[in-house]
């Protein structure tokens, strides 16, 4: 029987395996015609794939046609292979290693119409890196190695100024994203390969399919084109990375390879003043702060919009977005040195604010009166240590831990809560906690 269906078509063969075996065959690359003798009545052997992979059939393993042997884990597809109903039936198998005893055994009966399916678009990002340029768009319903039975075509649009998109998907306002722009077996499209300005802005895309002349699909549900898809929308590299990490959530989700993140205040997320470009990979995502990583991003967008001639309006709202993430950065910062100047008081172990004979930065400053200025408005030139160009801290007030009896190191420590890590506490801790030291309002908010 094989020998006879063989030359014909694999699907033929394919379906006559299921008749016999009642297990069903996955059409793919079929071996060489080597091996299928047929010696008398006697058949030496078939090769097949099937669902539980490479499978040898003797005669001795022939099942009746009648025979039901119950498979685990099935993975149900509508490949435009044909037509009809279909029975499912689960929990029926009498292995206890793959189902439970007792466990209620259902029916289920479903029918596959000879038309084609509408699915949506799928947005695929890898978790373990956030910092990705690449994205993955997939149409949601799995072909399989039937794929190459359809042919897709896909189109992109931005939106308009006002945030409205056209629905019109035949419309000069939806572009072809490939060319040719009808493509076989196309069910994804990999973007940020290259420094594309179309990768780096907020942009829909939308798809739709027919199946191939000639192939079995076509036969079934016809060669003319599906509907097109609901937009879908693929954020743009800057928004996805901003929209990624943030102040809220761990940097990282890799916690094998990475401790977890305990910086539980803005100005730990915030981190240092930005100092030059960072380095934009994983091993480093846990060791700068937010400001310089939104910076270096804002940036490398920057550079791109600037080789593409400064003209992409959509790339330049990713650099706003960039902008008002980092100005909020600078206003939280702001709005804590101007709080923290507007109190001279001392917290004290009771919560209670209280005057005392000694204050924060007695070891930078001569009286209360010039640190509070210095909160509001930075040092000044008359401070001669520690230079006002010193990084991180420049014309703030650093962290005080000078040691000194009476410089402010006990009031500074118990103003600014000032945690002890690993059992230490010293001038890391303070500097982990508030990493562009102290004050400058006015400076900030400029």
């Amino acid at each position: 029987e094989w020998k006879r269906l063989w030359k014909p078509t694999a699907q033929a063969a394919a379906k006559r395996y299921y008749d016999l075996s009642g297990m069903p065959a996955i059409l793919g690359e079929w071996e060489d015609e080597r091996d299928h003798a047929v010696a008398g009545n006697k058949l030496n052997y078939v090769d097949a794939y099937y669902l539980q992979g490479y499978f040898r059939w003797t005669t001795k393993d022939a099942l009746p046609a009648t025979t039901y042997k119950p498979q685990d884990r099935y993975a149900l597809v509508a490949n435009g292979s044909g037509s009809g109903w279909v029975t499912l039936i689960e929990n029926d198998n009498p292995d206890a290693s793959v189902v439970n005893p007792g466990l209620p055994v259902s029916m289920h009966v479903i029918r596959v119409e000879p038309e084609l399916y509408l699915d949506g678009i799928a947005v695929l990002t890898d978790p373990l890196n956030k910092l990705s340029e690449r994205l993955t768009l997939l149409y949601r319903t799995p072909l399989g190695p039937a794929a190459n039975d359809y042919e897709f075509e896909w189109k992109y649009a931005t939106p308009n100024a006002d945030g409205t998109l056209s629905t019109d998907k035949d419309s000069a306002a939806w572009t072809d994203k490939n060319a040719p722009a009808v493509q076989t077996g196309l069910t994804s499209l990999q973007l940020g390969e290259n420094s594309s300005v179309q990768d780096y802005v907020n942009t829909y895309y939308t798809l739709r399919y027919r199946a191939k002349e000639g192939t079995t699909a076509a036969a079934t549900v016809g060669t003319g084109w599906s509907g097109w898809t609901d937009e879908q929308l693929a954020e743009g590299w800057v928004q996805r990375v901003l929209n990624s990490v943030t102040p809220f959530a761990q940097r990282v989700e890799d916690f094998y390879a990475n401790p977890s993140d305990i910086s539980f205040t803005m100005l730990e997320q915030i981190g240092g003043p930005y100092q030059g470009d960072v380095a934009l990979n994983n091993d480093n995502l846990t060791e700068v702060g937010l400001l310089e990583l939104y910076q270096t991003i804002f940036n490398k967008a920057e550079s791109i919009l600037i080789a593409a001639g400064g003209q992409s309006v959509d790339l330049s709202k990713q650099l706003i977005l960039a902008t008002t993430r980092m100005g909020e950065f600078y206003s939280l910062l702001g709005a804590e040195a101007y709080s923290d100047a507007k109190n001279p008081l001392i917290a004290s172990a009771e919560d209670e604010p209280t005057a005392a004979g000694v204050f924060c930065f007695a070891n930078q400053v001569p009286t209360l009166l010039d640190e509070e200025l210095a909160l509001l408005r930075g040092r000044t030139s008359a401070t001669q240590f520690p230079k006002l160009t010193a990084a991180p801290y420049f014309n703030r007030l650093l962290w005080n831990f000078t040691k000194g009896i009476t410089e402010g190191e006990a009031a500074y420590v118990a103003n600014y809560g000032i945690r002890a890590r690993d059992g230490v506490m010293d001038v890391n801790c303070a500097a982990a906690q508030y990493p562009q030291g102290h004050g400058d309002a006015w400076g900030h908010y400029l």
